[in-house]
C-alpha cells in the first residue's frame, strides 16, 4: 500500500500517483462559503446604498448565496466520490495482482 505523502510532496509528483484534490477540498469549501457570504452581504448593502429596498433586492442576494454554496457542495462530493472510487480500485487492483501472485 501506497504511504500517503505531504502536500507539497503530493503537489509536485508528476506521476499523478497521490492526489491533491482530497487534501484541500474543506479549505476550498471554506473559501467558497466565505467569499460567497461576503459577496452576499455587499451585494445587499449596495442596494440599500441605492435606496432600493424591495421584497425582490432582499431575497436575492441571500437566495444566490444559497445557490453558490449548493453547487459547490455538490460539485466538491462529487469530486471526493470519484476519488474514493479511484482509491477503491487501486486496492482492488492491488488485491488481484496478489492473488494471481500466490497461484
Amino acid at each position: 500500500m501506497v504511504q500517503n505523502k505531504g502536500f507539497f510532496a503530493s503537489l509536485f509528483d508528476f506521476s499523478f500517483t497521490e492526489l491533491v484534490t482530497t487534501k484541500i477540498i474543506k479549505v476550498i469549501y471554506i473559501l467558497v462559503v466565505v467569499f460567497a457570504g461576503l459577496g452576499a452581504i455587499s451585494s445587499m448593502s449596495l442596494i440599500f446604498s441605492y435606496k432600493s429596498i424591495g421584497l425582490f433586492s432582499l431575497i436575492l442576494p441571500p437566495f444566490g448565496f444559497l445557490l453558490i454554496v449548493t453547487f459547490t457542495r455538490v460539485f466538491l462530493e462529487a469530486m471526493v466520490a470519484l476519488h474514493r472510487i479511484q482509491e477503491h480500485a487501486a486496492e482492488i487492483a492491488e488485491q488481484g495482482r496478489k492473488e494471481t501472485t500466490n497461484r
